[in-house]
């Protein structure tokens, strides 16, 4: 191989890495923004009234279970999405609830029993659906990638 061959090939690859990196972060911030969307407009399946207002983070204006989870918006809030590794071959990235997710997070996506009515809450599962739609996303502009780089 050449010197310019290696030197086109090193600067296709750090190109195509570059390629994967942009369509992963676009995917995990699109599945961030999708799980909050997620948080916002899944219900518990449970009616309630009541006023949240009064509370100390509560939402202003808020006085029922509908249409979504946001009392303080700390669940929702503490959704966000990162590259955590990038080397010359592997790009990796998370989105959910990263750091500092309030201890109920994980209660609300899963469902669970309320201690104080003994009624069961259906899971809103906002982290595992926006994880498949932001997977779909990324294999999709994967596909693209490779059929730019096989041309």
């Amino acid at each position: 191989m050449s010197g310019f061959d290696a030197w086109e090939r090193k600067f296709t690859e750090e190109n195509l890495m570059r390629s994967v990196q942009s369509a992963l972060d676009h995917a995990i911030q699109y599945g961030a923004q999708r799980m909050a969307d997620h948080i916002e407009t899944r219900g518990t399946g449970n009616v309630w009234n009541g006023d949240f207002s009064r509370l100390e983070n509560g939402r202003p204006g808020r006085t029922g279970s509908i249409p979504g989870r946001v009392a303080s918006g700390a669940t929702r809030d503490a959704v966000d999405s990162k590259i955590t590794q990038r080397t010359a071959t592997t790009v990796a990235g998370e989105m959910g609830w990263l750091e500092g997710s309030p201890e109920y997070a994980l209660f609300q996506e899963l469902g669970f029993k309320n201690a104080l009515t003994g009624a069961s809450v259906d899971g809103m599962f906002a982290l595992r659906d926006s994880s498949e739609e932001a997977w779909e996303m990324f294999k999709d502009e994967l596909a693209q990638i490779v059929k730019e780089y096989t041309r």
